[in-house]
């Protein structure tokens, strides 16, 4: 019996759909498969690298961000497979920092290691600089390597002044112009004559009708600050500039003045413009090949700063709240400390530099979020330099100040260096302090053609300029992103005086101030809102021209001790009531 054929119009048998979904599930899936600890074996470091680089997420048209993003998922997932960063829990070697050429299509290099030179030496070309093992521990000293005292002895510039320095008999100019609105309303600052009882505070409270609210005692000036709240202000003739001519009458006050508020710089977050410009545009891979700072204490009065951010790990060496209030980490802190600090993924100006960090600015309160006030930040510039500061980065800006004017010019004279940027507000926009202030470094944006920063403020004296457009920073949970503003340039420029002073710890102000302008990269000279912009820091030819200098260059003035001993008791007795 012959068989029959089957039909054409036979349906055939299907598999089951439930199948085909399994099947596309594993070969979506299969990438991350063994990276499950519950389904595998703790993944090798190639397998982790091909997981990043094979995120559809990061399959983007920016080479520059896509290496950035690659970058963050490694670390992320050596962490969570138990890798270690880097040996001993030490923080990493700033040769570890991936350096991205702006000329290149995403290739990245490693940044060659910093190597320590004799001063009184011959600084090397470029081509000599020794590249490092990053995985050998020994490569270069560990930041917590740096816990030793930073500089006993600075320079005075006035010989024989003793301290604390007493107040002026009565400060004049302390009234506000009538212009001038950024002041906490309703609030001023009053300061007592040596010679008075604290207890003329109380009674000044009761004859001008004023609450006291708190006083905050500053040790280095040798006063006390009380902060008052103008009662009865709906009469309408007790405005705060009302108060403030009233008081100055008063032969028991020394110093009166509106509670000042102040704005930290960071503008608007930036395109993608590029990643890290600055290390050519400083020279600063050149210069680390001198100086990483390792020796220099930086105090950054700024918003809340993220300690456990991997390009700030065992970079904060202390920090300090005026408020008292708990430090949160804010995206402006963090990312200026970055950019002075940063020591992983990304290449920090001064990589091993030390940070107090100083949160003077942002509150629990979303309405005063990002401001910060007299009453806050000169106790945390006290406090800053009663820890060893040598340099204190300022990006923010206000009105003058005299009683911050005075905790500055108090502050030079002992040694300490303090950069400021010149604002966001425009060419047309009037002077801003402390940026202003002459014993401050004002710091001007560029971006990557060299351009000043648009919105920057006009430089009113002698200004130095750095990257501050576009800046790839650190950002609070393990994040990057990109920042422009003023803050950016002034965070840049407190990492070169970081590695000045950590390459010669005796440089004074003036002469740190002489070395920056002389060695800066010009712009263009014919152009008439840059004639006052010495030009672009250089931090190589910077430190060169740093170790040419002699003892007399250096300073003039005789050695005294940065704070007395009797001065830092004290202090520590009154942070411990």
């Amino acid at each position: 019996m012959s068989s029959v054929p089957p039909r054409e119009d036979q349906p055939r048998p299907r598999p089951r759909l439930w199948l085909v979904l399994l099947a596309v599930c594993l070969i979506v899936l299969s990438p991350g498969l063994w990276l499950c600890p519950a389904h595998a074996t703790t993944p090798t470091e190639d397998q982790i690298k091909q997981y990043c680089e094979s995120r559809p997420n990061f399959r983007i048209a920016n080479a520059i961000l896509r290496t950035a993003l690659i970058a963050k998922c490694v670390g992320e997932q050596r962490r969570m497979h138990g890798y270690e960063p880097f040996s001993a829990g030490a923080t990493p070697p700033a040769e570890s920092a991936k350096k991205v050429d702006p000329s290149s299509a995403g290739t990245v290099l490693p940044v060659e290691s910093p190597k320590k030179l004799d001063p009184g030496s011959a600084v090397p070309p470029v081509e000599s600089v020794k590249k490092v093992d990053p995985s050998s521990v020994d490569a270069v000293p560990p930041v917590a390597s740096t816990e030793k005292d930073v500089d006993k002895k600075i320079f005075a510039a006035a010989p024989g002044q003793p301290l604390p320095q007493p107040l002026p008999s009565r400060a004049n100019g302390t009234n506000p112009a009538a212009s001038e609105h950024s002041f906490v309303p309703g609030e001023v600052l009053v300061e007592l004559r040596p010679d008075v009882s604290p207890q003329a505070a109380n009674d000044l409270a009761s004859r001008q009708r004023l609450q006291l609210l708190a006083p905050q005692h500053l040790v280095l000036t040798g006063t006390t600050m009380y902060r008052y709240r103008i009662e009865g202000r709906a009469e309408g003739k007790r405005s705060v500039g009302a108060i403030v001519a009233a008081l100055e009458a008063d032969p028991r006050i020394a110093a009166v003045q509106p509670n000042y508020v102040y704005t930290l710089q960071n503008d608007r977050p930036g395109v993608l413009a590029g990643a890290q410009y600055a290390i050519p545009k400083m020279r600063l891979t050149e210069a680390h090949a001198i100086s990483n700072g390792a020796k220099t204490l930086v105090a950054v009065i700024d918003s809340g700063i993220d300690r456990n951010h991997p390009e700030l790990l065992n970079a904060v060496k202390d920090g300090f709240d005026p408020g008292g209030a708990k430090a949160v980490p804010a995206l402006h802190g963090t990312a200026v400390a970055g950019i002075i600090a940063a020591h992983a993924e990304l290449t920090g100006v001064a990589p091993q530099a030390r940070i107090l960090a100083v949160q003077a600015f942002g509150s629990a309160d979303p309405k005063v979020a990002g401001h910060g006030t007299t009453y806050d930040i000169l106790p945390g510039i006290e406090w800053s330099e009663l820890h060893g500061a040598r340099v204190v980065n300022m990006s923010f800006t206000g009105p003058r100040d005299p009683a911050l004017a005075r905790e500055i010019a108090d502050g030079a004279r002992r040694g300490v260096i303090f950069v400021a940027a010149v604002g966001n507000e425009g060419r047309s926009a009037g002077p801003l302090y402390p940026a202003a202030d002459e014993n401050v470094i004002p710091v001007t944006a560029t971006d990557r053609s060299d351009s000043v920063f648009e919105d920057a403020n006009r430089c009113f004296a002698t200004c130095v300029a750095a990257p501050g457009v576009d800046v790839l920073v650190a950002e609070p949970s393990d994040a990057y992103g990109f920042l422009s503003g003023t803050s950016m340039a002034a965070a840049h420029v407190s990492g070169v005086v970081a590695l000045l002073l950590d390459a010669k710890p005796d440089l004074e102000l003036k002469a740190i101030r002489g070395i920056l302008f002389k060695t800066a990269r010009h712009l263009n000279p014919g152009d008439p809102d840059q004639a006052s912009i010495a030009g672009i820091v250089d931090a190589f030819e910077s430190l060169k021209a740093a170790s040419a200098m002699g003892a007399t260059d250096a300073h003039s003035a005789r050695e005294v001790q940065a704070v007395p001993p009797t001065l830092k008791a004290e202090a520590q007795r009154m942070n411990a009531d």
